[in-house]
């Protein structure tokens, strides 16, 4: 699925370390893991009904 979606030169915003080394490691695909995106998935997470509704 993330494959499919995925074009080369793109980053990959993730919101855990961990999901960061597992998709290097596994799909070759580059993430971005840092205190903007955090921030970010923070926003998201807190406006999250308003997207939806």
């Amino acid at each position: 699925m993330i494959c499919g979606c995925h074009v080369p030169g793109q980053l990959l915003a993730v919101g855990k370390l961990e999901h960061k080394i597992i998709i290097e490691s596994e799909l070759n695909i580059p993430c971005l893991y840092d205190d903007t995106v955090m921030e970010v998935i923070w926003g998201v997470k807190k406006s999250h009904e308003e997207f939806i509704a």
